[in-house]
């Protein structure tokens, strides 16, 4: 695959951490650091390894990152940190996520941090030719009643949907959490959810049956084709990560990696960075390394991104010119 066709393609993402995704230079200033403090950082801190014993080793590069967020000018900052990066290989609509939560602090309530994220997102969208959609996270474990609460009251006016992370080995999910996605789709309020990352197939079915039409990573699906047939009777896209996914162990190696698996079962997928910082990596990355381990036409490559469009919390207006912006390119390049 023509890498720089690639990096040329208008890209869609829709699963990418605001917090893991800020840059180094974003990182230096907030800590007002010398460039060798911020390789010592990335060294010790920022940057997972590449293969990591697990998904914990992989969070613990967070704490640096959330750490540089704890106002509102900060979060501003860092939406049009990301969609400088995003700009210069050529996405065209990204859909950030966030856990308030882990920003509030005593000078910062979680709605103003809501806030200052959905006023970055219009300065971005003001500098930079880019469309942005905000998601908001609430996580495992936690009583989200507050998260949710502020995404049903700013829907559809800055926020686009819902999301719930966190660690699955220790938490599933609880009554609250459950009974919060049933009245988010009955309210209309769409939601992904971070499912099958750590081995449970299980996360995933629960997950598609509360009503998600896309699910984070979904990687453990494909250790079973009862519940892979299943959820082909669902409306669903699967948020793959494939570099985060080889990292965290979410799939031992780049042979046993179901992004083929998927296809052959017709799974609609989608590539995404899940954290740009801490993987190291980027979108054009991504599509670059799928078409080094798999068969990525040009066709196929399209389609991924056909795909991302089909499933974004946007609507169908936004959506068309998506569309409409990738039939350019193509026409270009035939």
């Amino acid at each position: 695959m023509d890498e720089e066709f690639l990096r040329r393609l208008p890209k869609v993402e829709l699963h990418c951490h605001l917090d893991g995704s800020i840059s180094l230079d974003f990182l230096k200033k907030v800590y007002n650091k010398t460039e060798h403090d911020v390789i010592k950082m990335l060294a010790n801190s920022v940057i997972a390894p590449e293969k990591c014993q697990n998904l914990t080793e992989y969070l613990r590069c967070f704490s640096l990152l959330t750490g540089a967020l704890k106002t509102e000018h900060s979060l501003q900052l860092a939406v049009l940190d990301v969609a400088r990066q995003a700009i210069k290989e050529n996405v065209i609509y990204m859909e950030l996520r966030f856990a308030p939560e882990y920003v509030a602090n005593e000078a910062m309530s979680m709605e103003q941090a809501v806030l200052a994220v959905v006023e970055g997102i219009h300065l971005a969208k003001s500098m930079y030719k880019i469309k942005i959609g905000l998601i908001l996270c609430m996580m495992r474990g936690k009583n989200n009643q507050e998260i949710f609460n502020l995404a049903v009251k700013y829907y559809q006016n800055g926020v686009n949907g819902l999301d719930l992370a966190g660690n699955e080995v220790k938490h599933g999910f609880s009554e609250l959490d459950k009974k919060l996605f049933t009245i988010a789709k009955s309210e209309g309020v769409p939601f992904t959810i971070h499912a099958g990352e750590t081995g449970s197939v299980e996360n995933v079915l629960m997950a598609v049956q509360l009503g998600a039409s896309r699910i984070g990573h979904g990687i453990a699906l494909s250790n079973s084709k009862v519940a892979t047939d299943f959820i082909k009777g669902f409306p669903v896209t699967l948020e793959l990560c494939p570099i985060c996914n080889i990292q965290t162990g979410a799939s031992t190696s780049w042979s046993q990696y179901p992004f083929q698996f998927f296809i052959d079962h017709g799974i609609q997928v989608t590539l995404n960075t899940d954290n740009r910082t801490v993987s190291n990596t980027s979108l054009t990355k991504e599509f670059q390394t799928i078409s080094h381990h798999f068969d990525l036409t040009r066709e196929r490559a399209t389609k991924l991104v056909d795909n991302a469009i089909d499933a974004a919390f946007v609507s169908s207006n936004v959506k068309q010119e998506l569309r409409r912006q990738c039939a350019e390119f193509d026409s270009e390049n035939e």
